[in-house]
C-alpha cells in the first residue's frame, strides 16, 4: 500500500458512497454484484469482491478462520425484512409511526442500509457463528476480531460503527460490521481515526 494514502483525503467515489437514514439511496440505484467464493448464495460489488475474497482467504492462511454471515441485500430484500419487523410492533399494538421508529432500530428502512449498496459485510469467526445465535458485541474478545483490526485496512475495508463513534455515526457498536471504502480511503480514515460520515463531511467541505 502507498504510505502517500494515509496522508492524502480520497476525493468521493463509488467506493465511499455514503448511505444513511438521512441519506437514503436514489431511487435509480442500481450495482452490479457477483457471488463470493466459497458463497454462492452471497453477493458483494463485482469491483470489490475480489478484495472481500483475499481478506477472507489471508484471515484463514493466519489461523483466524471468518464467516461471511451477509453481504449484498437487494432493496426489495430490505423492504421485506423491514416490513417484516414493523409488522411485528404492529402485532404488539404500537401505534403505527412508532412501529416503524421501533423497526427502524434493528432493520434500516429500504434504500438506507449499506448492504443494499453491496459494499458491506457482516464478518464473525466461524468458530462464533457455529457456537452463538446472534451478532454481538462479544465478538471484539476474539482472535478474529483482532486480525480483522490489524488487517482489514489492507483490503480496503474499515469497521463501519466503531465503539468511539456511536454519537457520530447514530448506531451502536457493531464490531462484525465492515465496510468497503478502497484501500486509499481506508488507509486515510484509519490514520485519522474517522467513521465514514467524518470522510463525508470532510469530502463535501472540500468540494
Amino acid at each position: 500500500m502507498d504510505n502517500s494514502s494515509a496522508s492524502v483525503r480520497p476525493t468521493a467515489n463509488w467506493g465511499t458512497m455514503f448511505v444513511n437514514a438521512e441519506n437514503p439511496l436514489p431511487g435509480d440505484f442500481s450495482v452490479k454484484t457477483r457471488s463470493i467464493e466459497k458463497y454462492p448464495d452471497r453477493s458483494f460489488d463485482e469491483r470489490a469482491a475480489a478484495d472481500l475474497e483475499a481478506m477472507l482467504n489471508a484471515a484463514a492462511d493466519d489461523g483466524c478462520p471468518l464467516y461471511l454471515v451477509s453481504a449484498y441485500r437487494s432493496v426489495a430484500r430490505q423492504k421485506a425484512l423491514y416490513e417484516r419487523k414493523v409488522n411485528f410492533y404492529l402485532s404488539k399494538n404500537y401505534e403505527p409511526e412508532l412501529a416503524k421508529e421501533q423497526a427502524a432500530k434493528w432493520v434500516a428502512a429500504p434504500g438506507t442500509s449499506e448492504h443494499n449498496l453491496g459494499l458491506a459485510a457482516d464478518i464473525v469467526s466461524a468458530k462464533w457463528y457455529n457456537t452463538h445465535d446472534d451478532l454481538t458485541e462479544e465478538f471484539e474478545d476474539t482472535p478474529e476480531f483482532e486480525w480483522l483490526m490489524a488487517h482489514c485496512v489492507e483490503y480496503g475495508f474499515v469497521l463501519r460503527y466503531p465503539s468511539d463513534k456511536t454519537g457520530t455515526t447514530g448506531i451502536g457498536y457493531e464490531p462484525w460490521h465492515y465496510r468497503y471504502v478502497g484501500r486509499d480511503a481506508a488507509a486515510y480514515m484509519k490514520a485519522h481515526n474517522l467513521c465514514l460520515e467524518e470522510l463525508h463531511a470532510e469530502q463535501l467541505a472540500a468540494g
